[in-house]
């Protein structure tokens, strides 16, 4: 990338050490760091994918079980919001008997007839190949 500048990425420091005027109100912007495209790209690709968190909307709900969620807040010390991710989160692990069926599921996908590799074979074709 001859003649272009690198690209600065909000971060800027004047000559002698002092912050730029942009820089008065974010004194964590203290060094000068020079970034390319391709690695602008990168870390920006890299904090999409780190950032995307769900939100759901649940309608409808009871105000016995919003109560009950709210005492149980209140005896684990968390918010509502928080509780209710636990609980969420709870859930949604997959019991032994659900794994099993969602194995089976995916062992109907191919049908008997067809007949299988044994993955020694390939392991050892992996191997021998290095």
């Amino acid at each position: 990338m001859a003649g272009r500048r690198p690209t600065t990425h909000g971060i800027s420091r004047q000559a002698g050490g002092k912050a730029a005027a942009g820089d008065r109100h974010r004194p964590w912007h203290a060094a000068r760091v020079w970034l390319d495209k391709s690695r602008i790209d990168a870390i920006n690709s890299a904090s999409n994918w780190v950032a995307r968190v769900a939100q759901v909307l649940v309608r409808n709900l009871g105000d016995r079980v919003v109560a009950a969620f709210r005492r149980k807040a209140e005896l684990h010390g968390n918010s509502l919001a928080q509780e209710l991710r636990s609980a969420l989160t709870a859930a949604a692990r997959l019991t032994c008997e659900e794994r099993v069926a969602l194995a089976r599921r995916v062992r109907a996908l191919t049908p008997a007839t067809v007949r299988q590799t044994d993955s020694t074979d390939l392991i050892r074709r992996d191997r021998d190949s290095r």
